[in-house]
């Protein structure tokens, strides 16, 4: 298990099998609730990672199957066999998809790119103990990955990593796996290989998302039954004016070694409590935010604010900051309702308030927004309220705007009117404005669209 610098496999040997293409995403709202058994409405987004499968004869005395993994984005080749993924395959057959792998990997693999790679070649072969894989000699299978994601934006470029290849070597295999075991798989990998302990909604939005259209995905099941429920989501003709613009602060932490993990481990603990307290035995937050008897007791009038008193009083014996974060992870699900009830109802101004109103709750309870995502988000809100006014826009010219992904760094997004599409964007990244002069950063904008999710395509 290594990383090269030059393949060693002649060309005249090569036969390409399969291509696929799996998405980035984008989550117009439902944040942190993915993992609390909440609802999360994303959509993937018209850029993503590329990505080539074929084969080779085995060169040398070699008796084993060697996977090559090449990035067009990253130095190196990563090179591994069969043999020396057989430990880790073991390992899953135990059933522990708990534990941190990354010590056992060598050092320059555990700590790159790569490390996605192997995790997904290992849990794809691991589900091949289950069906028999292709009978075939000793060979080479190359893998060849091409991205337009930039790392840290909050786009999910790992989720689209994982997916996308255990859906490549699936189809090579001729696995039948469903896109939503795919999903699973791909939300372990990042828990065992990248040491972040996600969600499932950003694999889920990779493979299921179509074109057009949003994904309202619901997970209050899925930790009782393994069970997640989607819906697609279809705007209502007054949005179509409206382009979704992802604003890049071109700040990047590792999940795994920020605060992501403690907010995770707050909420189960808090689930705990709060169960036992309200004599409600709901498996998820999720299923609190559909209580609601539950919500009439600790949020009579739907304030958040108010929530977390009764929450910090009556639950929690004193713990505002449990309180604040159970309060975001119940009450986002009803912004998120409000949001979806919104865009088929063409409903600008309601759209506008459940976005505006999630951000305020993710930078001041769940505290996971940082200066660059506030101050990103301000300059947004105001150049586009300036020039819609000067271009006399009759329409709002913005639909609010918030942080995405799972925060500390990484991007807003904002539907913004096409007719101000272009002076918007050359405002964001002039050199004199605010979070120019303020950061020393240039942030980076993509204007994208609805796009269609995950694709495999064989090749004759």
């Amino acid at each position: 298990m290594q990383i090269i610098q030059t393949s060693q496999v002649p060309a005249a040997d090569l036969s390409l099998r399969f291509t696929a293409y799996a998405p980035g995403r984008i989550n117009l709202i439902g944040e942190h609730t993915d993992y609390n058994g909440g609802k999360v409405l994303p959509f993937a987004m018209d850029r993503g990672i590329s990505m080539e499968l074929w084969t080779s004869r085995t060169l040398g005395a070699r008796a084993d199957t060697v996977y090559e993994v090449t990035s067009d984005e990253q130095p190196g080749i990563l090179q591994v066999t069969h043999k020396e993924l057989e430990p880790f395959i073991s390992h899953l057959a135990t059933g522990d998809h708990s534990e941190d792998l990354r010590e056992r990997l060598p050092e320059a693999i555990g700590r790159s790119w790569a490390r996605y790679a192997i995790g997904a070649l290992i849990w794809h072969l691991s589900e091949g103990r289950q069906h028999p894989l292709r009978a075939q000699a000793p060979q080479t299978i190359h893998l060849r990955l091409a991205s337009q994601l930039p790392s840290g934006a909050g786009i999910s470029s790992s989720a689209a990593l994982c997916t996308g290849l255990l859906s490549l070597l699936a189809h090579y295999e001729d696995l039948p796996t469903p896109l939503q075991t795919l999903a699973q798989q791909a939300m372990y990998v990042e828990h065992q290989f990248a040491g972040t302990r996600c969600g499932l909604m950003d694999q889920t939005a990779v493979a299921l998302a179509h074109k057009n259209r949003l994904l309202l995905i619901d997970f209050k099941d899925l930790a009782a039954s393994g069970r997640v429920e989607t819906q697609n989501v279809a705007p209502h003709a007054r949005f179509a004016a409206y382009r979704p613009v992802l604003i890049n602060t071109k700040v990047k932490h590792e999940l795994g070694d920020s605060p992501y993990n403690e907010r995770r481990r707050s909420c189960e603990e808090g689930l705990v409590r709060l169960r036992s307290v309200t004599k409600r035995n709901h498996p998820s937050l999720g299923y609190f935010a559909q209580d609601q008897a539950f919500l009439q007791a600790f949020a009579p009038d739907g304030s958040q604010a108010g929530m977390i008193e009764r929450l910090t009083r009556e639950v929690f014996a004193g713990d505002r900051r449990t309180a604040q974060r159970i309060a975001h992870a119940i009450l986002e699900n009803v912004r998120v309702d409000q949001a979806v009830q919104a865009l088929e109802a063409g409903d600008l101004s309601r759209l506008t308030q459940a976005i505006n109103a999630s951000h305020a709750s993710l930078r001041d309870d769940y505290e996971v927004s940082c200066l660059e995502l506030d101050l990103i988000r301000r300059q947004a809100l105001d150049f586009a309220g300036v020039i819609g006014k000067d271009q006399q826009l009759k329409e709002p010219p913005i639909l609010g705007s918030r942080m995405t992904g799972g925060g500390f760094g990484g991007s807003t997004i904002q539907l913004v009117h096409e007719r101000i599409l272009r002076d918007f964007t050359a405002a964001m990244v002039a050199s004199d404005s605010p979070y120019v002069r303020e950061t020393g950063l240039t942030p980076g904008v993509m204007v994208t669209e609805f796009a269609e999710g995950l694709t495999v395509t064989k090749k004759s």
